[in-house]
């Protein structure tokens, strides 16, 4: 991206909401949550100035089979999960895909013209 002509490009890092609010039980992976959102603040400072946007999409808890149990519906921490949500419900992986491709074609064209945003959107509405 820095030597073609135009300079310039874009680079997305998966991180998760994990990376700021933590959780209990996660000390192996909200660190490397972090790690991911951290490079992509280390790299939008560095390539910046060659016309390369670098930007983390931080999604929010999304119910899979892998956590299906553990957040079963009227359990106290699926509550606890849907109410750090400004939606009030944990993602469901049809919804969030697509909420995704969204922020991901919003991101990786050349009219954002941001460095290091924020995409508030993701985070908080699951």
């Amino acid at each position: 991206m820095r030597s073609q002509s135009p300079q310039g490009g874009s680079i997305i890092g998966i991180s998760s909401i994990s990376a700021l609010v933590g959780g209990g039980q996660q000390g192996h992976y909200t660190p490397t949550k972090a790690g991911v959102l951290s490079l992509m603040q280390s790299c939008a400072v560095a390539l910046g100035k060659y016309n390369i946007r670098c930007n983390a999409l931080l999604p929010g808890t999304i119910l899979t089979q892998l956590n299906e149990e553990d957040l079963k519906e009227g359990g106290e921490k699926r509550a606890y999960m849907d109410g750090r949500c400004a939606l009030g419900r944990v993602g469901v992986p049809s919804v969030s895909s697509n909420l995704r491709l969204s922020c991901f074609n919003f991101l990786l064209f050349s009219f954002s013209l941001w460095t290091n945003v924020s995409v508030e959107l993701v985070l908080w509405a699951c």
